[in-house]
């Protein structure tokens, strides 16, 4: 790992394309950093950390390898969906209650969502109030 930016992680390729500024750079975006959802990318990668990524395509207006690291790891939503049946009942720990509805973590790196017009079969007055700790 080479820098860590804002939006973006550069690595440092062990043989890659040359770059104008930065000779034998790859870039990672922070929504290919991982699958979970992160607020910084230090929570994924350090800078002189080693990583693997898999190669997304060369932008050749800016002469960048665009790089993900998180095809490399296994998608929790399509193991999710491989394990859950319509109907199931699934138990998670509420994480954050916005006016749309209640975000329910359910283990594993997924996060899903209970509109509230779902909750109690009808649209509550103040449904936050409901669920809020």
């Amino acid at each position: 790992m080479a820098a860590i930016e804002r939006f973006r992680v550069c690595v440092a390729l062990d043989d890659g394309p040359g770059h104008p500024t930065l000779p034998g750079a790859g870039f990672v975006l922070i929504p290919e950093l991982s699958w979970r959802h992160i607020d910084a990318p230090t929570e994924v990668v350090q800078v002189g950390q080693r990583v693997s990524g898999e190669f997304l395509q060369f932008d050749t207006f800016d002469a960048e390898a665009r790089l993900s690291l998180k095809a490399l790891q296994p998608d929790p939503l399509q193991s999710f969906a491989d394990r859950t049946v319509v109907g199931q009942e699934l138990r998670g720990t509420v994480q954050k209650v916005p006016p749309i509805g209640i975000f329910v973590d359910l283990g594993d790196g997924v996060i899903g969502l209970v509109p509230f017009r779902e909750v109690h079969g009808r649209p509550a007055a103040r449904p936050a109030a409901l669920f809020e700790r």
